[in-house]
This record gives structure tokens, sequence and C-alpha cells, in this order.
């Protein structure tokens, strides 16, 4: 009875794929010539399309803590109306909600501002049930990132015959937006056309949107992205200094261990791992990290990420001056869009006597926990316990600790 619910799981995952699609960027969305499936633009050949990107300074707006929020979704037209649109950019722009697939939630904090690189983190939510599914960090010049794109780059440019644009008017719920909108054609390649409608006065992402027709007369394919909110953290510890011991070359070593419990079947297989996080390059504000996830001999995965001073959850430190400011009960921040509290819940000492603080994330299925050490401010300890599948009430939590 428990395949129906990794099949839902597995479904899921999919669908967090083809959005990621849609949302990894503003005009980084553009395919280059390899690609064969409508793929996102890679960092690297954003310059080939907007090689001044590098040279420009970011918005005034777009500051360390600034916090996101987008809806995304996918889905098809239906036969018929497949038939009357006969170019893609004539496809009508639907909204998340009017699409098939539940929308999903991109929360996206900005975690470094500094010396022309713009660190993002994204944690994917199931709409809704604000289920939190995957955590994504990533790297922007100044000028263009997953959700702002400068100004300037918004005129019309004779060098770039293929991108068009155009002023609209665009509304999310009560609020009519001034914008201009940018299309992308690549059907002759690929099958798909880019659409994106950016805030004319800001450079802010309102709506982007991938149609896609795999083959002449097929259903067309909408995968789109819309603006739902944004406001800014109380990040007070960005100001501190790094603890001592975050240098290159660095290696911290956690050992894992994951398990499902369902409420009829009890708890699942117990299924141990290893990870290992080494510091790859050190900023004053940002660092680059090599995750690397040991399961079994046969299953692992090795990633990369960045980590800014102004991440709230889940960094692998904080400044020992921030930690010893925190009071047990304390709540450092309400997210009124997931409906999240993230809090301290205990400060105290373990048994080797060296004091501990933990800070909790409460989400409505789900809850996460970091331990800091207070005497150096390294993350000892993490957990996510989260409900996977809502219809079997299945949970799956997983724990780290610092070897």
């Amino acid at each position: 009875m428990q395949a129906p619910a990794k099949n839902r799981i597995l479904t899921i995952i999919l669908i967090i794929t083809l959005l990621l699609t849609a949302a990894a960027g503003v005009m980084a969305e553009a395919p280059d010539a390899s690609d064969k499936e409508g793929q996102p633009l890679s960092n690297e050949l954003l310059g080939k399309l907007f090689p001044e990107v590098n040279d420009m300074p970011y918005p005034g707006w777009l500051k360390e803590g600034l916090r996101v929020y987008y809806r995304t979704s996918t889905g098809k037209l239906s036969r018929s109306a497949s038939q009357g649109v006969q170019d893609l950019s004539d496809a009508p722009l639907l909204k998340p909600e009017d699409l098939s697939v539940t929308p999903f939630l991109l929360r996206t904090d900005v975690t470094s501002v500094y010396a022309k690189r713009v660190i993002s983190y994204t944690t994917v939510f199931v709409d809704q049930v604000y289920l939190p599914w995957d955590d994504i960090s990533d790297t922007w010049p100044y000028g263009m990132g997953s959700f702002w794109i400068h100004t300037g780059l918004l005129k019309p440019s004779g060098a770039r015959q293929e991108i068009k644009t155009s002023d609209i008017s665009w509304k999310i719920l009560s609020e009519e937006y001034q914008a201009v909108r940018i299309d992308f054609d690549y059907t002759a390649q690929n099958g798909s056309h880019y659409v994106w409608i950016i805030e004319k006065s800001t450079g802010l992402l309102l709506y982007s949107a991938r149609i896609y027709r795999p083959k002449p007369g097929a259903e067309v394919e909408i995968t789109s992205v819309e603006f739902y909110s944004m406001r800014y953290l109380p990040v007070a510890w960005t100001s501190q200094t790094l603890p001592s011991f975050v240098r290159q070359g660095l290696t911290l070593s956690y050992e894992g261990n994951i398990q499902s419990w369902n409420p009829k079947t009890g708890p699942g297989l117990s299924v141990p791992a290893m990870m290992q996080v080494k510091l790859e390059a050190v900023e004053p504000r940002w660092i680059q990290a090599r995750f690397s996830r040991v399961y079994s001999e046969k299953e692992t995965y090795e990633s990369q990420a960045y980590i800014g001073p102004a991440q709230l959850g889940g960094a692998f430190w904080l400044p020992v001056g921030y930690l010893a400011g925190l009071k047990e009960g304390q709540v450092i921040d309400k997210d009124s869009i997931t409906g999240s509290v993230t809090e301290v819940s205990y400060i105290g000492r373990a048994k080797d006597g060296t004091s501990r603080i933990a800070i909790f994330e409460f989400g409505k299925n789900y809850k996460r926990a970091w331990i800091y050490r207070s005497t150096d401010g390294m993350l000892i300890y993490w957990m996510e316990d989260k409900l996977i599948d809502p219809i079997m009430q299945t949970s799956q939590k997983s724990e780290w600790n610092l070897k």
C-alpha cells in the first residue's frame, strides 16, 4: 500500500523540475543552441545575450534580507484552444492559478549582495499546504537575477533583434503595474516561446512564461511564474563578522538518518547517510561550498551551494555575538504568507557542558530545527520533519549530527 504514495511523490518531484525550468531566471531562461528541451540558459551563457549585465549596478531595493514570493504552475491548453494558436506569441498568458497543476510557491531570500554578486536562497513549497520540498541556492550578477533585471536592459536594442519589447499594464490581484513585456522566440530551434513581464520603474519580475509546442498540431504547454509578495526580514546578525573557523578548505562532516512514518503502518525503513560540506571559496560576505551526500555505495550526490550572511535558516554557522543576545522563546520571524514561525526554542547545556541554542521553524505541515554551539557558532545538529504525502498522511524525518 506504499506504492501510491511513492508515485505521488515522484510526480511532485517531476512537476517541481518542470516549474524550476521556468522560474530559474528572468532573461536567463533563453536556451542555447544545444538545448533540446527548452531548459533555462545556464549562467555562463547569460553574458552572451546581455554582455553588459555584469557591469550594471543592482537596484536600490535589492538588499540583504529581502524575501520575495512567486507562484508557479504548469499545464496544457485544450486541444481546441491549442488549434487556435498559430503563433506561440499569441498564446494566452495564463496565470499559475489558471493552469491545471496546483501552484507551487517559491520563497526566495537575498542572502548576500557583495563584489558584483547576489546570492539567493530559495525554498520550494507545495502551495496551499505550504509543504517545503526543496532548497536551492544560486549566484547572480548585479544587473540581472531570478526576479529582477536592470531597467536599462528594458529598452529596445537593434543589436538583439530576436528580442521584442512592448509596454503593457499587468494586474496582480488588485494592483496594476506599468510594465514592459519581453518576447524571445525560439520556436524554430526547440518549439518554445518565452515571455517576461517586468515592472518598468523597478525591474521587478512580475510574470514569466515558457510556451511550448512539442510538435506541429500538438497541444500547447505553458509553464508560468507570477510575483506574489515581498518583504524584508529582520537579519540583525549580518553586520557581524564570520566565525574564525570559517575559512577556505574547511570540511564539516555530518552523520544522518532519514525515516518515514505513517499513522497506520508506523515507522518505515531507517536510512543512514553521510554528508560532507567543504568550503571551496570564502569571501567576506559569501561562501561557496561543495556538498557530498552518501546514502549507500551506489547512491551518492554532489552539489554546490552558496551561503550568504542573511540566510535565516540552515546556515552552517551564526555569529557568536548574535547567538549571545538571543532569548529563549524569542520570535525571530513570522511569515504571513506560509504561516510559519521561526523562534528560539531552547537555550541550555549539553552533556559535555557546552551551551547550545536551538532555532526552530514551525509550519503547518513541517518543522525544521538548527542547533548551534554557543562557543563558536557552529551548526552541530539540524532536523527536518515534514509531511510528504498529505493523502496518506505519511511524514519523513531527517536528522544530521556533526561528527
